[in-house]
């Protein structure tokens, strides 16, 4: 996260007068088994999309749909069109593991340390400014995709 002075003037009067809301908190569900008998699925906020799925729309307030990415896709082949121009993206475009570590997953379950992954895995648009469809909407969805995919743990990869 960068410091407020490095941010330029836009982007500083932005967050100055940005009304940043505030949520409940979650209590965290227990898992009830171990680790290596679990499923695993990845969610990012990295703005990822599939090379033959629709980008994310710049629209006002931020697009709070999902993309659904396969456990077999090639990670090097995922667009990155993530809007916010508030961090640096050169780390993503060299490596899209930074922000969807799908070859680590792959590798842990490989190495037994997971059971295996969800079959698909969702990726979301950050800088959602108007999160009211997000939290009604898009973010169950989501959520019911992988309860459909029997999935233990999902892991967030906010960017």
């Amino acid at each position: 996260m960068g410091e407020f002075s490095e941010f330029d003037f836009k982007t500083r009067m932005f967050l100055k007068a940005y009304r940043f809301r505030t949520a409940k908190q979650v209590t965290p569900t227990p898992l009830k088994k171990k680790i290596s008998e679990c499923r695993v699925g990845l969610v990012t906020t990295a703005g990822l999309v599939p090379e033959n799925d629709n980008d994310f729309e710049d629209i006002l307030g931020g697009d709070p749909s999902f993309r659904l990415i396969d456990s077999n896709v090639d990670v090097r082949t995922l667009k990155e069109v993530h809007r916010s121009q508030s961090f640096d993206h050169s780390g993503v475009e060299a490596d899209r593991n930074l922000a969807f570590p799908l070859d680590r997953l792959r590798k842990l379950q490989k190495d037994k340390v997971i059971k295996d992954m969800s079959a698909q895995h969702i990726s979301f648009m950050g800088s959602i400014t108007t999160p009211s469809r997000l939290i009604k909407t898009y973010a169950p969805e989501a959520a019911n995709s992988f309860v459909k995919q029997g999935v233990d743990i999902a892991l967030l990869i906010p960017i």
